[in-house]
């Protein structure tokens, strides 16, 4: 029988594979290997707090890892013994969904990243057509109140997020 624990996921570097909060269940490797495209449970060499990535490079110096949000690797290296365990399903509200390791987690982990980088590409020149929309009334008279687009500005430090809402969507 497989040792497994539940923890609590708070962030944004395996967004959109986990959003907060969400409940994981991570299972012990038990002498099994690490395989890339696996999510990891493990506590970072750096800064001694747990974190939650996929293993993106398995080389002789070590276990490489990056959150499926983030644009860069981690900038450590792991040994097998420095991680609890395996992410094997999440808990998001009632939905109970199975976490995929291996060449499925490696293509889903590539995949995230493309897409990722894709948005940054494409949305900067996409700010004049929101900001546009955002400014007509055709919408409002036309489209029912469901389907009605919404401009939402998200302010960090240093940087803006704005994202277009068709409704719930």
């Amino acid at each position: 029988m497989s040792n497994r624990i539940i923890i609590s996921y708070f962030g944004k570097s395996m967004n959109p594979t986990f959003r907060e909060p969400e409940l994981l269940e991570v299972e012990s490797y038990e002498g099994k290997p690490v395989r890339c495209g696996d999510v990891i449970y493990f506590t970072s060499p750096d800064k001694r707090t747990p974190v939650v990535h996929r293993v993106i490079q398995i080389t002789p110096e070590g276990i490489f890892t990056r959150g499926d949000n983030n644009p860069l690797m981690d900038p450590y290296h792991l040994s097998s013994d420095q991680i609890t365990g395996k992410v094997v399903s999440a808990l998001r509200g009632e939905m109970k969904h199975k976490v995929w390791g291996g060449k499925a987690g490696r293509l889903i982990g590539r995949g995230l990243n493309g897409l990722r980088w894709l948005d940054r590409k494409i949305s900067i020149h996409l700010h004049p057509l929101y900001t546009w929309l955002s400014q007509q009334d055709h919408f409002a008279r036309i489209l029912p109140a469901g389907l009605r687009p919404r401009i939402l500005c998200f302010k960090q430090v240093g940087a803006e997020h704005i994202s277009l809402f068709w409704g719930n969507l």
